[in-house]
C-alpha cells in the first residue's frame, strides 16, 4: 500500500511531509486580511513569489554594487524577475552608467515575450559571464558552472530547485579560497513582503521593473491543463487561473 502525505502541526504553523518525497513545505494559517485599498490587477500575482525571488536574489541577497554585471541563468518567472531586478536597480541608480554595468542572460530555450511588451531579441544580453550569477534553473551542474563563469571575487546566488537528492560534486573546490568566489543561500531572495512588495510595485509603476514581461495570458479553470502543457513547453512564462473567465 502506498504511503500517503502527513501534515504534522504546532500550534499555527503546519508542516507537510510528504512521504512519497515530492513535497515537503511549510505554511501559517492567515486569520484575518486587511485590504489596504491597493488595486491589483493581472499582473499583481507574480509579485509574490517570482519577483520576490528572482529580484530579491540580486537586490537583496547578491546586493549587487555599482559597476557590477549579472548574469542570470534560466529565463521562467523566478529568472526573468531577476532580470528585471537588475534592470530596475540600474535605473534606480540612474542607469547602467551610475548602475551595474549591465544584466545578461543564458537560457537553453529563452522564453517567448510578444514584441509590445519590450521582449523580443533585444530584451537580454547574451553573456555568460559576470560579477554575480544567479541560478535559476534548479540544476546542481548548473550551479557548480556559475562558480566556473564569475569573475575572480564574484558571487553565486541560487534560487532555483534542484532535485533533493542532487549534489554538488561538479564544484571547483579552489573556487572560494583560490578565487574569493563566494556560493550564497538565498530563501525567496531574502526578501522582506512588507518591505519588498511595495518597492518594487513602485519600480512597475515608473516602467522601471515591466513585469508584464512574465504575465502570458490568463485561462479559465478548466484550461488549467492547457496552461501546464504550455508552462512545461516554454509557451508561457506566468499565467493567471481566473476561475470566472
Amino acid at each position: 500500500m502506498a504511503q500517503q502525505p502527513v501534515v504534522r502541526g504546532v500550534g499555527d504553523v503546519a508542516a507537510l511531509v510528504d512521504t512519497l518525497g515530492r513535497l515537503t513545505g511549510r505554511s501559517r494559517f492567515v486569520w484575518f486580511l486587511v485590504f489596504g485599498g491597493l488595486f491589483l490587477d493581472a499582473y499583481s500575482n507574480v509579485f509574490g513569489c517570482a519577483v520576490l525571488t528572482g529580484a530579491g536574489a540580486v537586490v537583496d541577497t547578491a546586493a549587487v554594487r555599482p559597476g557590477e554585471s549579472v548574469v542570470v541563468y534560466g529565463l521562467g518567472g523566478v529568472g526573468l524577475s531577476a532580470v528585471l531586478g537588475g534592470r530596475g536597480l540600474a535605473d534606480r541608480r540612474g542607469g547602467p552608467g551610475g548602475g551595474q554595468a549591465g544584466v545578461g542572460a543564458a537560457a537553453r530555450r529563452p522564453p517567448r515575450l510578444p514584441a509590445r511588451r519590450g521582449g523580443g531579441g533585444g530584451a537580454f544580453a547574451d553573456r555568460r559571464r559576470g560579477g554575480v550569477a544567479v541560478e535559476a534553473v534548479g540544476s546542481a551542474a548548473v550551479i557548480g558552472g556559475c562558480l566556473s563563469a564569475v569573475d575572480c571575487g564574484g558571487r553565486v546566488v541560487p534560487v532555483g530547485l534542484p532535485a533533493p537528492d542532487r549534489t554538488l560534486g561538479a564544484v571547483p573546490a579552489l573556487a572560494f579560497a583560490g578565487e574569493g568566489k563566494s556560493l550564497i543561500g538565498s530563501y525567496m531572495g531574502d526578501s522582506v513582503p512588507r518591505r519588498d512588495i511595495p518597492r518594487y510595485l513602485g519600480l512597475w509603476r515608473s516602467g522601471a521593473m515591466p513585469v508584464e514581461w512574465l504575465h502570458s495570458g490568463t485561462v479559465p479553470l478548466d484550461g488549467l491543463d492547457r496552461a501546464l502543457e504550455d508552462l512545461a513547453g516554454g509557451r508561457a512564462v506566468r499565467q493567471l487561473v481566473h476561475p470566472a473567465d
